[in-house]
């Protein structure tokens, strides 16, 4: 029921806590901000512009999704479309000015947690409904959490307006590096 960034960051510490609770090594946190609806947009359309340009250089897959899903792209793991994700806009610069204070209020309760944490604009969900924080859990190079927020999700189930925020484990990722 909050939409204070200082829930996102307990959020990601306590993802964190629990990974290093079960004994898991070489916890990587990682983050991205896929800001609003109002903000999205305009991300989106330079997306598919990028990507147009070099379809080529796209896998066959990104090359059917990237105009319907230009972030699609960028969580693709062909070695061809991990090359153009690295090169594409980030939402970094098309943030309006809410998203913006958010995601900055984010990396500064982050740090004043002291929880390392490592910024990448290739973490995206594919799912319509989160809004600003999204972020993933590694471990020995899986992933085995993600979440993030998703402020519109209950309006859009039929319910009242109410901010949340939520992470899901992956247990079966989780149990093949339990020691």
């Amino acid at each position: 029921g909050s939409a204070n960034a200082a829930v996102d960051a307990e959020l990601l510490s306590l993802a964190a806590d629990f990974c290093q609770t079960l004994g898991l090594d070489d916890i990587r946190l990682e983050i991205n901000t896929l800001g609003c609806s109002r903000c999205r947009t305009a991300h989106h359309d330079a997306l598919r512009e990028f990507f147009s340009s070099r379809q080529s250089e796209l896998c066959g897959t990104c090359k059917r999704k990237h105009r319907a899903h230009p972030t699609w792209t960028l969580s693709c793991p062909e070695t061809s479309c991990t090359a153009l994700a690295n090169l594409a806009p980030t939402m970094l610069g098309y943030l309006c000015q809410d998203c913006k204070f958010h995601f900055n209020q984010l990396k500064f309760f982050l740090k004043e947690m002291q929880l390392d944490v490592q910024f990448n604009p290739r973490v995206v969900r594919d799912l319509e409904y989160y809004t600003r924080t999204v972020f993933r859990v590694v471990a020995s190079d899986r992933t085995i959490a993600c979440g993030g927020r998703y402020d519109g999700l209950f309006q859009h189930l039929g319910g009242t307006d109410t901010p949340a925020v939520g992470v899901a484990f992956y247990l079966d990722e989780i149990a093949a590096l339990m020691p």
